[in-house]
């Protein structure tokens, strides 16, 4: 086929074309290419493309493009020896005001002597687009089935799959890990007395008062109506004492009534160092029997 036979089919083609000769030379591009070349401020050189080297751009790309540039060179040289009939490479090519996606593509259509490839460059933007959101939703998704819809802590499930890589650290580097089981006392009566409404106020004063006292890499988890864990790692007894002795045991609430009540929590630790669990659920499980005790201890004393 001529050339000017070729490019007719080409000028059809919705994707920005380019037929490179044996030394690189551009011969000939198709008006996609002239078009996105002229959309993105390209020289009239570069706009029109025939007799640049398309090999000589791809090495004198700088910054995110050196690579795909390098990978390019790689393709083409691998098309012209025949050692591949067809390359793709996905590359990124963002523009000040949005993203862009592209797959390029080498593609032999002649043998030697002649060796010319013909090198397409296909916005795939939209579908990059379409997967980045579903990944995101996916993420998202992820992250709901992990957190308390009240409270926004981790949930139940949270603390299992999070704790359990917590676990695995401490005793990968023989470090402690505290194990606490924190419930509100006498939670029911609020609900019964001032509505689930207020009830709600007081799981997240308490939620909000554990993430002040913890630190952004312990674990904090409501994992029942009125109870919370946080997993801490520690090094130190004196860790451990700070980290609880922080804790907040009573809370003062004003119902929108007027009147003026109290919540006190009781409290249950155990740390993986100071003694031997077998695993994160016999830890967690003696922090809640400590609490338990904990909660005995202050119905005896009232």
């Amino acid at each position: 086929m001529s050339l000017s036979g070729f490019n007719t089919i080409l000028h059809a083609i919705p994707d920005s074309m380019a037929l490179v000769d044996v030394s690189g030379k551009i011969v000939s591009v198709n008006r996609s290419w002239q078009r996105f070349a002229s959309q993105n401020g390209a020289d009239d050189s570069t706009i029109q493309g025939v007799g640049q080297n398309y090999i000589d751009v791809c090495r004198s790309a700088v910054g995110a493009g050196v690579a795909v540039g390098e990978t390019v060179l790689r393709a083409i040289d691998d098309v012209r020896a025949e050692r591949k009939e067809m390359c793709e490479i996905e590359y990124e090519c963002h523009s000040p005001t949005e993203q862009r996606w592209f797959i390029a593509r080498i593609t032999l259509v002649a043998g030697e002597p002649d060796a010319v490839v013909l090198i397409s460059h296909v916005d795939i933007t939209q579908r990059k687009l379409a997967e980045l959101r579903t990944q995101q939703e996916s993420k998202d998704n992820l992250e709901a089935s992990l957190t308390d819809s009240l409270t926004k802590l981790r949930n139940r499930r949270g603390l299992d799959l999070a704790g359990r890589v917590m676990w695995e650290g401490v005793n990968r580097h023989e470090d402690k890990l505290a194990a606490i089981f924190m419930d509100v006392n006498d939670f029911k009566p609020v609900n019964d007395k001032f509505g689930h409404s207020e009830g709600d106020r007081v799981l997240k004063t308490v939620a909000q008062h554990l993430r002040e006292t913890f630190r952004d890499s312990d674990l904090i988890a409501r994992v029942g109506g009125d109870e919370f864990v946080v997993l801490a790692r520690v090094k130190r007894t004196t860790d451990e004492v700070l980290l609880t002795s922080r804790l907040k045991r009573e809370f003062e609430f004003t119902a929108p009534s007027g009147e003026t009540y109290r919540v006190s929590t009781s409290l249950g630790v155990a740390v993986q160092g100071d003694e031997s669990f077998e695993s994160l659920d016999e830890l967690i499980q003696t922090a809640d029997e400590r609490m338990y005790t904990d909660k005995k201890n202050k119905k005896g004393a009232g």
